[in-house]
């Protein structure tokens, strides 16, 4: 389950930090300096893989308990 999460994470940041800066580059017609959003991808990575983790730990609390 955990190795599911971490795919999804690694397609699901990417994926929003690139149309990002695409964004970012269409609304002032030229080429954006992209060193700001690709930095923040792998802080939106981490925290991905961090909340995953939480739910997780969650789920498996709730299911040991109940």
């Amino acid at each position: 389950m955990a190795a599911l999460s971490v795919r999804m994470s690694l397609l699901l940041v990417r994926f929003p930090t690139l149309a990002a800066w695409l964004s970012a580059c269409a609304r002032t017609g030229t080429v954006a300096n992209g060193g700001g959003y690709f930095r923040a991808s792998p802080v939106g990575l981490f925290a991905a893989i961090a909340l995953a983790a939480v739910a997780g730990l969650l789920v498996g609390i709730g299911t040991a308990v109940f």
